[in-house]
């Protein structure tokens, strides 16, 4: 169905009058295909060989005019297609620039967190006390346990002074 044309179309490039391509289609003069759009309506389509059986080879210069319009079209397309793409490389340039902005930022950035978190470090490091040896601390810093009597049978704990 890709090469399928509608009467009208097929009309203007043979030069025949379309009631006289629904007569030949009726009579089964000129085959042709229905296709059903997605609003239901049902369409009679020709393809171009059938013509060329019927009707021989179409008016030259319709088919001039047609191809050279094609051409245009294109033509005028694909201009449009690459002023997109040169629009799209120049926003995709200045995307690669503020991406590359905003690196250094951010490297600049953490340099200087970092200078400040060394700051804060090397401060805190000065203001904690010395560390205490192991060797220097000693159990006499420590409380003594009340002495007790050996026995405790059923009697209350005396303390010995």
């Amino acid at each position: 169905m890709k090469n399928l044309i509608s009467p009208t179309k097929a009309s203007e490039q043979w030069g025949v009058h379309r009631t006289v391509l629904y007569k030949k289609m009726r009579a089964g003069e000129l085959s042709y295909k229905k296709d059903v759009s997605s609003s239901g309506k049902s369409r009679r389509l020709i393809d171009p060989a059938e013509m060329l059986r019927v009707f021989g080879e179409p008016e030259a210069d319709t088919c001039k005019t047609e191809i050279n319009n094609e051409i245009e079209t294109k033509h005028s397309e694909s201009g449009l297609h690459l002023d997109y793409i040169e629009h799209l490389k120049e926003q995709l340039a200045k995307k690669d620039s503020l991406l590359e902005k905003q690196a250094e930022l951010i490297a600049s950035r953490d340099q200087q967190v970092q200078a400040l978190i060394d700051q804060v470090t090397d401060m805190n490091q000065r203001l904690l006390p010395a560390p205490i040896d192991d060797d220097e601390y000693q159990e006499d810093d420590m409380p003594e346990p009340p002495k007790r009597k050996w026995w405790r049978f059923g009697r209350k704990t005396e303390v010995v002074d």
